[in-house]
């Protein structure tokens, strides 16, 4: 138990980021309705099992960055992982950020070309303070 205390204080940070980088890969797909044609039922399972996919292959990655890639480190940090994603998608889903996230992405899809226009506009202004 000290193990999992110590490995938890050392990598909280990095646990959050690669569970928050799962969650959103996940809305993203729910957005885009990629799986509308399936039953909701084997949408649930299949949206499951991506979770635990992404979960292990970020946990390959980040322990092979950081050089320790051996089966008790990945075992403990990709059920980290996957606990974490869990119960922060649960937050995601109940508190209503579900559908911030969704306003957000169809005001950035239906806006696209304003938005990058003013991106375009701002960095031309910034170029000419510049000069």
């Amino acid at each position: 138990m000290a193990e999992l205390i110590t490995f938890l204080k050392d990598n909280g940070w990095q646990l959050t980021l690669i569970a928050i980088a799962g969650i959103i890969i996940l809305g993203i797909l729910k957005y885009a309705n990629v799986f509308k044609k399936l039953d909701k039922k084997i949408r649930h399972i299949l949206y499951m099992a991506i979770s635990i996919a992404l979960s292990l292959i970020r946990s390959v990655i980040y322990l092979a960055c950081t050089h320790n890639l051996e089966l008790d480190s990945f075992l403990a940090f990709a059920s980290a992982v996957f606990a974490l994603n869990q119960a922060a998608y649960a937050l995601y889903d109940t508190l209503t950020l579900k559908e911030l996230f969704n306003n957000l992405l169809d005001f950035i899809f239906h806006n696209k070309e304003e938005i990058v226009e003013e991106v375009k506009e701002q960095i031309e202004e910034d170029k000419n303070k510049k000069e």
